[in-house]
């Protein structure tokens, strides 16, 4: 997996975000690893090749046009020696079926997507409490229960006139992305719960061995698991 997680390539390249909000977002991923790990010239050189090929990736995504940007490229140099590579990104379950296909003719008969379904209600809550989480003032605390009860509430009243809870419905549509997935990619197309993920791991590691042909390492995946971070725990 990249180490920046989600590249947001194609949802930048079809302008489903903001181009300038990837690269404003890369040159602030640049400067957080030049505060961890010092002149990046130097990382470069004596890094591992998760972070030279971190740097790297928000180098040339913080200065290029997305137009411009070779998708696989931006794996190296941990491109070599790997049968499967790949990254996270939900806008991507936003593209319509002309994106997907171009998608699709770029990299024929290689590409798996996993479009990870959850809970609409605790996939919004986690997006609000992300939402706050992200927006608040340097230093300031996240605000308690009761303050995210209340703002929430305004916001489900105002919802028609607000964009942001809008773009939550659309994140939430699983069955229409599925239909444009499936339209594109066949049955290579694969549809896994959260909850299974979380509550019936040794499934869905089944699932995933056996639509992509690899044997994973139980001992990581389980510890991956074991640090997952995100989960709803707002109680509202």
């Amino acid at each position: 997996m990249h180490p920046v997680k989600e590249l947001h390539v194609f949802d930048s390249l079809h302008r489903l975000r903001p181009r300038q909000a990837l690269q404003t977002f890369s040159r602030h991923q640049l400067e957080r690893l030049r505060q961890q790990h010092g002149d990046m010239t130097t990382a470069q050189t004596i890094g591992s090749k998760r972070l030279i090929c971190e740097i790297r990736t928000n180098m040339i995504l913080s200065e290029r046009d997305i137009s411009e940007v070779n998708y696989l490229d931006l794996f190296r140099p941990c491109l070599m020696h790997h049968h499967w590579v790949g990254e996270v990104t939900p806008e991507y379950m936003l593209l319509n079926e002309e994106q997907l296909q171009g998608i699709h003719e770029q990299f024929p008969g290689r590409v798996v997507p996993v479009l990870m379904v959850r809970n609409p209600a605790k996939r919004f809550l986690s997006a609000y409490k992300l939402r706050h989480f992200y927006l608040r003032p340097s230093g300031q605390p996240m605000p308690d229960n009761d303050a995210l009860l209340s703002n929430l509430n305004l916001l489900l009243d105002q919802w028609e006139a607000d964009g942001w809870v809008k773009a939550q419905l659309r994140f939430n549509q699983y069955r229409e992305a599925q239909q444009r997935l499936q339209a594109v990619f066949g049955d290579r197309v694969l549809m896994l719960s959260l909850d299974t993920l979380i509550q019936q791991p040794e499934q869905a590691f089944q699932i995933l061995e056996e639509r992509i042909g690899l044997k994973l390492d139980r001992p990581s995946a389980e510890a991956c698991l074991q640090q997952k971070v995100n989960e709803t725990d707002i109680q509202l």
